[in-house]
């Protein structure tokens, strides 16, 4: 009987110490989700949970994230890199509009925007201008670190000739 009374007492304190234990894993499961890095180092630091659990969590809330931001900045940089071998093709745009804008039709070559409208033509791979035959549109093609870059005018009809 007695040894009944101590299982019974034994494991009612078990429960209690699993009861006050508890907060622990509370604990770890909220920080995960709000501020992940504190989580994972809570996680190893208080949790009672076993290495393998410690190990996927600390897998799915720094490694997945970090590799998602990773290709994310690397595509941000890919992209940042481009606009800049675009940027002067899009001056020569830019350029090209303003003229059409001031002489009411596009110019016959490039060469007609400077000095005025360009100080120089940029050294851009590829870069060609075809005008239409009314000199009312033209093309403006270029290759921008290996891809094809084709603008129009910005302007989708040139302004009527004022008097």
């Amino acid at each position: 009987m007695l040894i009944g009374l101590t299982k019974i007492f034994c494991y009612n304190k078990n429960v209690d110490e699993e009861k006050s234990n508890t907060w622990r894993d509370i604990v770890c499961i909220l920080t995960l989700f709000w501020i992940p890095p504190v989580g994972v180092i809570l996680t190893w630091l208080v949790s009672r949970w076993s290495n393998a659990v410690k190990w996927v969590a600390t897998i799915f809330i720094l490694v997945i994230p970090m590799a998602i931001l990773g290709t994310m900045s690397y595509n941000g940089w890919k992209f940042v890199q481009f606009q800049r071998g675009a940027a002067p093709v899009l001056g020569v745009q830019q350029a090209l509009d303003l003229y059409g804008l001031a002489n009411n039709q596009y110019p016959a070559k490039l060469d007609d925007l400077k000095p005025k409208y360009l100080l120089e033509l940029p050294a851009v791979q590829d870069l060609q201008y075809t005008p239409s035959e009314d000199k009312k549109s033209y093309s403006l093609k270029a290759k921008v670190l290996g891809k094809d870059l084709e603008l129009r005018p910005a302007l989708v009809q040139l302004p009527a000739a004022t008097q």
